[in-house]
């Protein structure tokens, strides 16, 4: 989230909300448990794509990290 917020809040056109956005917005008001239940989600969203990712370069590589 942290190295997604600056980028995401130069570039965003206003009032465009993404995950990021709403966890900065719930923590700066104080609902901690608002925004992680939203971290919980974009943890969710990021890990399939690194986990394919993972999956694919041991397969490409035979498992050379072992």
């Amino acid at each position: 989230v942290m190295r997604e917020l600056p980028i995401t809040l130069m570039l965003a056109p206003t009032g465009f909300q993404t995950l990021a956005t709403e966890i900065w917005s719930y923590t700066g008001h104080g609902a901690f448990g608002r925004a992680a239940s939203i971290a919980v989600v974009m943890i969710a969203i990021s890990s399939l794509p690194a986990l394919l990712l993972s999956l694919r370069s041991e397969k490409a590589f035979g498992g050379l990290g072992q």
